[in-house]
């Protein structure tokens, strides 16, 4: 990564630009505290161009992302999305890894400005200390959450096919309730809700 150094020799971090991903409506509790915490939102504008290029789901979500490198001179992006971990690569080349959320991921400052991602397969992403931090915090909420979503499956699929039959029931009623005050015909009737139960 390149430093910028300032009359003391400290480093100071890059600028990148940044952009803000914004929560969504979830039943989800850890995601819902993931979405509370102070650093939730803010991620490198480049990371979310990263994503779209990388993935064919329009449903994969970004939810926290780092700079990084990933070995010697291989420099890119540490992506935490709603599917799993990925790496992409940005420089020398293009290319990418990506895990599930199975690994834990630990923080280790190495200098008063840089520190170590270390994921539980071994790979270790290098970073500035302020966003690494932030970063292994998130990602630690996202496993819950993930492991949430696994265990409640079963729920949540129940109540997307309930939502639907709630509707159609809704929308019987109306239709008796037309017919009742003889804005629709009998014929009309039949026709409309043949055309719903289909």
């Amino acid at each position: 990564m390149s430093d910028i150094a300032d009359a003391s020799g400290a480093e100071l971090e890059e600028v990148e630009q940044e952009s803000v991903v914004e929560p969504f409506e979830t039943p989800n509790p850890w995601l819902q505290k993931l979405f509370a915490m102070a650093d939730y939102g803010k991620v490198p504008t480049a990371a979310l161009a990263l994503l779209r290029e990388a993935t064919p789901d329009p449903d994969e979500r970004l939810l926290a992302a780092v700079k990084c490198e990933h070995g010697r001179m291989r420099r890119g992006y540490l992506l935490a999305t709603s599917k799993g971990l990925r790496w992409i690569k940005t420089f020398p080349g293009k290319g990418q890894d990506s895990w599930g959320y199975e690994y834990k991921l630990d923080y280790k400052g190495i200098s008063l400005t840089k520190a170590v991602l270390i994921l539980g397969s071994g790979d270790q992403f290098q970073t500035f200390r302020t966003r690494a931090k932030p970063f292994a915090a998130m990602y630690g909420v996202i496993q819950e959450a993930m492991a949430w979503e696994i265990a409640h499956a079963d729920e949540m699929v129940m109540n997307s096919v309930a939502a639907p039959a709630a509707s159609l029931a809704d929308e019987l009623r109306e239709l008796a309730a037309m017919r009742e005050q003889d804005v629709l015909t009998a014929e009309e009737f039949a026709a409309a809700k043949q055309k719903l139960m289909s």
